[in-house]
């Protein structure tokens, strides 16, 4: 082979070896570019989606608004709950308590007997107004006549002892008697005395009474009788309520 020829053999592999080198450079080229362009679509792509996810979580933040409830008709008509338009309106002023009716403490009497005994006449009926004073009912008791006769016992006692002390003191002061019997006389006189307030303040406790062994049951003040536990013929004594007033 000559000279020239191999030149030109030379020649010709290092062309191929050149242009071998510059397609595979521009092969890596291409493929860097195409991974390239990828990879800014995939970061648009994934910005774009967080965009919208961003936009579309905003949207639904400014549709339900913090502290709004939303009912459906069904919803408020199970609740009871009514919607009307703001405006003048009348106040109701009727208000319901429980409570119980009942007498004023204060303004109420029992009334009852002070002694024992038959019921013989009842004066006032169920409802009626009576005035003070006004006689509601007649018993007839014989711890009435008990106390009356102690009274007039003391009575005839104390005036009797009032005669004997006037004489002793006579019989004493013109020196015919001792003065022991005038003392003794006076002691006497003393006692009658406190014997018969004794009585009278036993009469006076029963309260107001009729003639002989009557007891009359009176309205202590203006009144309507509200209720009557008592009827003619009647054993009552002096623990049993009568005429409430």
């Amino acid at each position: 082979m000559t000279n020239p020829r191999k030149i030109a053999l030379l020649v010709a592999a290092v062309a191929a070896l050149g242009l071998g080198g510059l397609a595979w450079t521009g092969s890596l080229g291409k493929a860097s570019s195409a991974d390239a362009r990828h990879d800014d679509h995939s970061e648009d792509s994934h910005g774009h989606g967080e965009q919208q996810a961003g936009e579309g979580h905003g949207e639904e933040g400014h549709g339900q608004e913090q502290g709004q409830l939303h009912l459906s008709s069904a919803q408020l008509e199970a609740a009871g709950v009514q919607l009307v338009d703001a405006g003048p309106r009348e106040l109701g002023t009727a208000i319901s308590f429980p409570g119980e009716i009942r007498f004023d403490e204060d303004r109420t009497a029992h009334v009852v007997p002070r002694v024992p005994g038959v019921v013989e006449q009842v004066q006032a009926e169920l409802g009626q107004a009576v005035k003070r004073g006004q006689v509601l009912a007649v018993i007839a008791s014989q711890q009435i006549s008990d106390l009356r006769s102690e009274q007039q016992a003391a009575q005839r006692r104390l005036e009797l002892a009032r005669l004997t002390f006037q004489r002793e003191q006579q019989l004493w002061q013109e020196r015919i008697s001792a003065e022991q019997d005038y003392l003794q006389a006076r002691q006497a006189l003393q006692e009658a005395e406190i014997a018969l307030a004794n009585a009278r303040q036993k009469v006076a406790a029963v309260g107001p009474a009729g003639a002989g062994n009557r007891y009359e049951l009176r309205a202590p003040f203006d009144a309507v009788v509200v209720e009557k536990h008592l009827t003619v013929g009647e054993v009552v004594d002096d623990q049993q309520r009568v005429h409430p007033v």
